[in-house]
């Protein structure tokens, strides 16, 4: 994907109407033009220029920009080095950037003076230099500095001031190049906002609330915080709009659209967090700030966006009753929807609602299993509860840690607790070091600790910390299971299923998975396993039936496998009735989830089923499975998106799935998808366009021995698309490709191209003396190999007369050959000939029906020449062909086509 600059994108979108400001130097030899009028055409040229891409021909408005730049258009300058800053149509440069940008920013264009202090300070493509930054952020952000826009532009001009007062306010609160000044940070800050910068807004909301740099005004800070996300959401949206994408093609601008929705979901978590952070220091009773009210506020705003840390901690706050007395009707939904997401402080506690019946009805067997999950994940006090040594009672996650640490060395139940802790990084710091993880596993594990011997057992299952050793895992799962601990269930019933670390036991694995739905702690993966033992047996008795119910439940708890497994069943109506409509209702929610197979499934019926066969689902489900890992889908996606088959043709998605084919090392990287990348770098209508790099490629495949390459190494140098390229070493390549062909005993085809080729090059003098005689001789060896557009051009020759007596009988045969089979410019070139009485109409009924169908179609010569001929065409009025569009006599022209 290409990563757009989001300054580029707005004024790409808003048709980049800016007028340059400031005094542009006068030219002598302008013709004694006004700078005015001088002004007005550059500004006629420079949109002129931006109107090419809607062409998508960037490499063109480049050309035309870097004209405009240095003539001293502003505007020029500016777009020229947002092309450099963001590799639009260049290759990305951030010394020419600046270089640009810089001579922008000194006639005094304000987008420019933004772009270039935002380099300075950041250091983008020069030293980071707070000083050079406020030189050209301090104007913008003045409110007496006038910006010379028009009008309809004040959207941009209230954005880069807001962004200008932030950077400078954020200069002034951490004393970068000038002294540190609170106060002026703040005023800078508030300014900002005002103009809807979200990080100013942000910052405020936070600083008010913790009353560091400015007075405390818990108010105030509510109202940053609901600014913020309607801020964050307007600006991301502003920025991507589509409607206002112009010139960016469809695929792109999808893609644009999903950072667009991408950004919102990922400042809005930031913003979430933001809260919660501020809110717990809020809830803290020993904090100077506890504030339990502005704590509820922050809380219910980031609950009721389904955030379960949030909606835990909400929960937390109205049992514990920091507000007062406790509210357990509030507490209670939730509690219990952070407890169903698996937060383990919310198991915990809900656990104790339970037990304790607070704001809800006892339920001793419910509390039991949420405790025990809570102390599965490493909840101390949920283990202590369990065990009987603790009453049920709400605790903090600081407090369950501090008595956790406390006795972490007496107290073995501490020491899993903490280990882990420290896997998932709960409060504590993570630890990268899986062998210190599965170390202390196993300490705890050798004094009989059944968590402990159940982390351990799954360690040696995965490797993790440890080489897999499937003996050593069955070992201290077994000992977890004989205890009870229905966790090790389905490990030990797919060890012995398929045989890991023990003989395959298709009874005992059986037998363990059963074991796992009795104790009611099946999971999805365990349904679904038993699902294929009823199905496939594997020493025990098949049972259709019952292997559908199993893949029922499975397919209930979300299971991607299980989905599929089911799908399958209802498809080949093998254990339940065939139902097709269900089968692919299955297979989409098991693709959903994203499970290969099934979107696999799912593009092999759309691709060849007749009932179903839907291109666009086709290739909907061969792209998915494409994102999902399958590298044969990768590679069709990539041509796909190259020749525009059945999707918008986008170089940068064929070269984003080129790409991801060949990351994977243990695949087979064919020639075919490197040959690929090289023809998508050459395409010059795409923003990417870099002969180099397909230079690169082409010489690595050559020095493979890639016959294709040479092909397109000799076109590069043909072209004279690279500064170092020679048309002559091309025509010598031509030249060696047909010669060695000819040895090899290549395919004609492949002969045929060469020696087409070195005819364009006689013909054109490209790399060798012209020459017609050897232009038409090489045209007839490509002819007689069977390329029909050397054919039909050999025709045009023999008609003409290029090289040889004319033969106007034998060309007419040639291209009456060529439109049979169809070939559209050998039909046009038959209409025209007919159209001018040189061919008799009679008995041409199927040629002008082809001719008639490539004029409806829109091929223009073709429409010429069926009016010619005196037929309507679709949407043309009924009309007589006047005298002077009567056949006038035959003059063949020098060259066809």
């Amino acid at each position: 994907m290409i990563k757009w600059n989001s300054y580029v994108i707005v004024l790409l979108s808003l048709g980049l109407a800016l007028v340059a400001s400031g005094q542009e130097a006068f030219d002598d030899e302008a013709f004694e033009q006004s700078e005015e009028v001088r002004n007005e055409q550059l500004e006629e040229a420079f949109v002129a220029a931006m109107a090419i891409l809607e062409d998508g021909k960037y490499s063109s408005v480049v050309r035309s920009l870097k004209g405009l730049a240095a003539d001293g258009h502003a505007k020029s300058q500016y777009v020229l080095g947002e092309f450099y800053r963001s590799g639009a149509g260049v290759r990305l440069n951030l010394k020419k950037a600046n270089h640009w940008l810089k001579i922008s920013s000194e006639q005094g264009y304000p987008i420019a003076m933004l772009a270039y202090g935002e380099n300075a300070f950041f250091g983008k493509g020069m030293p980071q230099s707070y000083k050079l930054a406020r030189r050209w952020l301090e104007p913008l952000s003045e409110r007496n500095w006038v910006f010379d826009l028009p009008v309809q532009d004040f959207g941009i001009e209230r954005q880069a001031r807001a962004r200008a007062s932030y950077l400078l306010g954020m200069m002034y609160a951490e004393g970068y190049s000038v002294v540190k000044d609170n106060a002026k940070s703040i005023e800078l800050m508030i300014q900002s906002s005002n103009g809807g910068d979200v990080l100013a807004t942000l910052y405020l909301s936070i600083e008010y609330a913790r009353g560091e740099m400015v007075e405390r005004d818990i108010e105030r800070s509510k109202r940053y915080f609901e600014m913020v996300d309607l801020q964050a959401f307007d600006s991301v949206r502003r920025s991507f709009q589509s409607i206002l994408l112009e010139g960016v093609d469809d695929v792109i601008k999808k893609d644009i659209e999903d950072i667009a929705d991408s950004l919102s979901e990922t400042f809005t978590e930031s913003i979430f967090k933001s809260q919660i952070i501020l809110a717990k220091d809020s809830m803290d009773v020993d904090s100077e700030f506890f504030d339990p009210r502005l704590a509820e506020s922050l809380l219910t705003i980031a609950s009721s966006s389904n955030y379960k840390e949030a909606q835990y901690l909400l929960g937390y706050l109205y049992a514990a009753g920091l507000l007062g007395e406790p509210d357990y009707e509030k507490a209670l939904p939730w509690m219990e929807k952070a407890a169903e997401k698996g937060w383990s402080m919310a198991r915990y506690n809900f656990a104790v609602m339970l037990a304790n019946g607070l704001g809800i009805e006892v339920d001793n067997a419910r509390s039991r299993k949420l405790l025990d999950e809570a102390a599965a994940s490493g909840m101390y006090y949920a283990q202590l509860v369990l065990d009987g040594d603790e009453g049920a009672r709400f605790v903090s996650d600081r407090e369950d840690l501090e008595r956790a640490k406390e006795l972490e060395k007496t107290d073995v139940r501490a020491a899993y607790a903490m280990t882990r802790r420290r896997e998932k990084g709960w409060l504590v710091s993570r630890e990268s070091n899986l062998a210190k993880l599965s170390k202390a596993y196993l300490r705890q594990a050798k004094l009989k600790y059944v968590r402990s011997q159940h982390m351990y057992g799954k360690f040696n299952y995965s490797g993790k910390g440890v080489e897999i050793d499937y003996k050593e895992a069955l070992r201290f799962l077994s000992l977890s299971a004989n205890r009870g601990y229905s966790d090790s269930y389905f490990y030990l019933g797919y060890m012995y299923s398929e045989g890991l670390g023990v003989g395959m036991d298709s009874d005992k694995g059986f037998y363990w998975y059963d074991r796992a739905v009795e104790a009611g702690d099946a999971s999805a993966s365990t349904y679904n396993n038993l699902g294929v033992v009823y199905e496939y047996g594997n020493g025990r008795p098949k049972d259709l039936v019952k292997a559908c119910e199993m893949y029922e439940k499975a397919a209930e708890l979300d299971s991607k496998k299980g989905l599929f497994n089911l799908a399958v069943l209802r498809e080949k109506g093998l254990g339940s009735k065939k139902n097709m409509e269900e089968a692919v209702r299955l297979y989409s929610k098991s693709a959903d989830l994203g499970y290969l197979k099934a979107a696999k499934r799912l593009m092999e019926l759309y691709r060849w089923n007749s009932q179903w066969r839907d291109v666009d689902e086709m290739v909907y489900w061969l792209e998915r499975s494409a994102e999902l890992g399958e590298h044969s889908a990768m590679l069709e996606m990539s041509e796909r998106y190259f020749k525009g088959i059945d999707v918008p043709k986008s170089q940068a998605k064929a070269l984003g799935w080129a790409s991801q084919y060949m990351q994977n090392e243990t695949y087979l990287i064919h020639y075919g998808v490197r040959l690929l990348v090289s023809d998508i770098f050459l395409d010059e209508d795409w923003a990417g366009h870099d002969p180099e790099q397909a230079y690169d490629v082409v010489q690595y495949l050559m020095k493979l021995g890639n016959d294709e390459a040479r092909f397109r190494f000799a076109e590069i140098h043909r072209r004279k698309l690279i500064k170092k390229a020679k048309p002559s070493i091309a025509f010598k390549e031509y030249k060696k490709l047909y010669k060695d062909g000819v040895e090899k005993g290549w395919p004609v085809e492949k002969l045929a191209k060469a020696a087409f080729m070195l005819s364009r090059m006689y013909a054109e003098g490209e790399g060798v003396k012209h020459s017609v005689a050897k232009r038409v001789s090489w045209m007839k060896v490509a002819a007689d190999a069977g390329l029909i557009k050397a054919k039909y051009l050999y025709a045009g020759y023999q008609m003409a007369g290029v090289g040889m007596e004319p033969d106007i009988v034998a060309g007419i045969n040639g291209l009456e050959h060529l439109a049979i089979k169809g070939y559209a410019p050998a039909i046009v070139k038959m209409g025209e000939l007919v159209a001018k009485g040189i061919v008799e109409r009679e008995g041409q009924d199927t040629l002008i029906e082809s001719l008639r169908e490539l004029a409806n179609g829109g091929n223009e010569r073709a429409a010429k020449a069926v009016r010619a001929l005196g037929i309507e065409l679709e949407g043309d009025r009924e009309k007589v062909p006047s005298q002077e569009e009567e056949p006038q006599g035959f003059r063949v022209p020098a060259v066809l086509g």
